[in-house]
């Protein structure tokens, strides 16, 4: 599952939903990973000594916050940077699945994706392709707001196991 695409469900999700009603906002996410579900599927498909390095990383993963500031026209999704702490130290496998330090910009017009990345010294500005989403009947009152659950859609138009 490529979590990287979490983005996208913000985006996606709030755009889609209350493009009607909500002329504006921002919405604070908190993400972690189903640490139990990758474990099982490492364990599944592997006997080497990959699984345990991956499970050291997955136990030092944390939750990271991530915001998302949206308008009718566009939105922008970006990791909320916190102070570092010297006794925290490592790779969160939690940060890097969601965005890494990635901004994410959308523009609802013209149905552009941009990613702005920088790896060591050099930035990047990537155009990535739109997702296609399969809104269900299933809902949930979440501050006041009815939302409906989403589930991603691959290239080929199945069902993916991200969900908004």
């Amino acid at each position: 599952m490529t979590l990287n695409k979490f983005f996208y469900i913000a985006i996606f999700f709030i755009l889609g939903n209350f493009q009607k009603t909500i002329n504006s906002g921002e919405v604070v996410y908190e993400v972690s990973l189903n640490k139990k579900k990758i474990e099982a599927s490492i364990k599944e498909k592997t006997k080497t000594k990959g699984p345990n390095k991956v499970k050291y990383l997955l136990k030092k993963s944390s939750k990271v916050d991530f915001l998302l500031k949206f308008s009718r026209k566009e939105s922008v999704y970006s990791h909320i940077e916190i102070m570092k702490s010297d006794a925290v130290k490592g790779i969160n496998l939690t940060k890097i699945f969601a965005g890494n330090n990635s901004i994410n910009y959308y523009d609802n017009v013209s149905r552009k994706n941009l990613s702005q990345t920088t790896i060591s010294d050099d930035t990047y500005l990537i155009s990535k392709n739109s997702i296609k989403w399969k809104t269900t009947n299933q809902s949930k009152i979440i501050d006041g707001y009815n939302c409906f659950r989403a589930i991603c859609l691959d290239a080929k138009g199945n069902d993916t196991d991200i969900i908004a």
